[in-house]
């Protein structure tokens, strides 16, 4: 797939999820259990539906008047952009960007595999740090009274079978922590800061098509995570397009 189809393709993901968003935290790997290869190089785009945390001021009046900063955990649209690249015959790294309405996401990770490309079994190891916050402005179109700013860390496990030569199954469940740091103002243009960190696990359910060739495939995903010890649940969908060069 050449770039300039990734970018014809990227900018119509992202019209469509400006119809649609908010602020959110990627959570979508798009990634098997196999290694790329050592010189292999990968790009792709991919539009998501990912959980996202809403933070708001609370007035608490028991047992004193009181403003906290509440939160509550839904789902929001992000686009995502990526590019690996294979060190050895057994490690790639990468990094990626997720675009909201409100807010950017930035990712590096690598992925160790156990076994060699050619098997049709893959299992891996992905260690991945996620960045993201919200700016002031949305291209000086509006202001923005919160500021998030969130760093997460995930290991990721990722268990995959090659079908056939056309299609492969995915499972990946996956473990980490986050940490938010939230500022919010009132009415009167008063802030509030408050530090939150959460915990969350979950696993995550793909299937890779390929079509051409083995180098170019639709990689749909679908997860579900837990925060907290099963006190937050949020789903988590998404569909990528990847190409080799």
């Amino acid at each position: 797939m050449r770039f300039k189809d990734i970018m014809k393709i990227a900018v119509a993901i992202i019209m469509v999820s400006w119809l649609m968003g908010c602020a959110s935290s990627n959570f979508n790997y798009f990634e098997d259990g196999k290694p790329l290869g050592k010189g292999n190089v990968s790009q792709g785009c991919g539009i998501c539906i990912v959980p996202s945390i809403d933070y708001s001021l609370v007035n608490d009046t028991i047992p004193s008047p009181e403003v906290d900063i509440g939160s509550e955990f839904t789902t929001a649209p992000l686009v995502t952009f990526h590019i690996k690249k294979g060190l050895s015959e057994h490690l790639d790294v990468g990094g990626g960007i997720g675009l909201g309405i409100f807010s950017v996401n930035l990712r590096v990770f690598s992925k160790f595999s156990l076994l060699n490309k050619e098997n049709n079994f893959g299992i891996g190891l992905i260690p991945a740090v996620n960045f993201s916050f919200t700016p002031d402005s949305i291209f000086g179109f509006m202001d923005v009274s919160h500021r998030v700013t969130n760093l997460n860390f995930y290991l990721s496990l990722p268990v995959s079978y090659d079908v056939s030569k056309h299609f492969s199954l995915i499972a990946r469940p996956f473990y980490g922590f986050e940490h938010s740091w939230v500022s919010l103002e009132d009415e009167e243009d008063k802030k509030y800061n408050k530090t939150l960190g959460f915990e969350g696990q979950g696993i995550a359910l793909g299937m890779k098509f390929k079509f051409k060739n083995p180098d170019q495939y639709i990689y749909p995903e679908f997860a579900i995570i837990s925060y907290d010890q099963g006190c937050h649940y949020a789903p988590i969908v998404g569909v990528n397009v990847t190409g080799f060069f």
